[in-house]
């Protein structure tokens, strides 16, 4: 894992799914995949959103752009939807040389695998 050296164009590719910066205009697509839903908010650290009026992914992306972590959208290939996201927690600990990681995906999406294909992406980092 190289998550040391943070390259905010980066782009990681797997078999089902295409992992790239979150943007802005993601935000309706979290909303409906994450922020939405209390049952994927129980396993995740975000907030539940009522309103689609107010979904928004601004200080997400503005915290990876100024910290320097991998806040990625998971995005199916085949179909160009955003199903979810995982990120960098941390920056690499020098010592262990390793970083947490953090991932949340539509309950539509559970069960299929694509949590643990995006994970390897980013180990393999």
């Amino acid at each position: 894992m190289s998550m040391e050296y943070y390259d905010p164009e980066l782009v990681l590719e797997t078999e089902h799914l295409m992992l790239r910066a979150l943007r802005r205009d993601d935000a309706l697509a979290i909303y409906h995949a994450i922020n939405h839903d209390r049952e994927v908010l129980k396993y995740y650290v975000a907030p539940y959103i009522e309103d689609e009026k107010d979904a928004s992914v601004d200080g997400t992306v503005r915290y990876a752009e100024t910290a320097g972590v991998y806040i990625f959208a998971i995005v199916l290939k085949e179909t160009g939807e955003v199903i979810g996201m995982i990120n960098q927690c941390n920056k690499m600990n020098p010592y262990f040389r390793n970083v947490e990681v953090g991932y949340a995906i539509s309950r539509k999406y559970w069960n299929r695998g694509y949590c643990t294909e995006a994970l390897v992406a980013m180990i393999d980092l």
